[in-house]
């Protein structure tokens, strides 16, 4: 039914976003701590990034230090944390919905499947091209669209502690990853 594959295609696309942005390897690959030398050792830098991921995962309990990101930083944060509570809501109501469309309908899953991740695959093609001859374009669009009520989003490199941890590089990379995710879904 389509219902069950428009859950199966939610939990798809939204269960590497919630495992890639705890995925505390990635960031270490990807974030210089050493950045913030003059002013923090690579441990106390490490420590303010993972009260960062924190943030924004369950329980999200953790405050973030104001005598270390900036105001626009915490309040872009805020926004941030509450677009992932979403996801997590959405996320753990799919599950619950495809747990119940199972048992109740008893629904071979794996023809939903077939279908909904050859048109995920042809999708994320298309989503992969276009990032790929512009990704600024696109990562201001995405900025835009979600982040429509204000512009805490626009960080500034000089004042800004959380755009240091994460500079566009950092963005690009996780966007490759969580693609490349997809994509292994589809073809799987």
């Amino acid at each position: 039914s389509w219902v069950v594959s428009t859950i199966l295609a939610g939990l798809s696309l939204l269960t590497p976003i919630i495992l890639i942005s705890q995925f505390r390897p990635v960031y270490t690959w990807l974030i210089d701590f050493d950045v913030f030398e003059a002013r923090l050792t690579s441990t106390q830098a490490s420590q303010q990034f993972e009260n960062v991921l924190r943030y924004i995962a369950p329980p999200f309990s953790s405050e973030l230090d104001s005598a270390f990101f900036s105001r626009e930083d915490i309040l872009h944060m805020q926004d941030v944390q509450t677009i992932f509570k979403a996801i997590y809501l959405i996320t753990a109501t799919l599950f619950i919905s495809l747990i119940i469309a199972t048992l109740y309908r008893r629904v071979n899953i794996y023809n939903h499947l077939k279908r909904i991740y050859a048109f995920l695959g042809i999708v994320l093609l298309f989503v992969l091209v276009i990032t790929a001859i512009a990704w600024q374009e696109i990562f201001l669009l995405f900025h835009q669209i979600v982040f429509p009520h204000n512009q805490y989003w626009l960080l500034s490199p000089e004042t800004s502690n959380l755009i240091k941890f994460v500079p566009d590089r950092v963005f690009r990379a996780l966007f490759l990853i969580l693609a490349s995710s997809w994509g292994l879904i589809a073809v799987i």
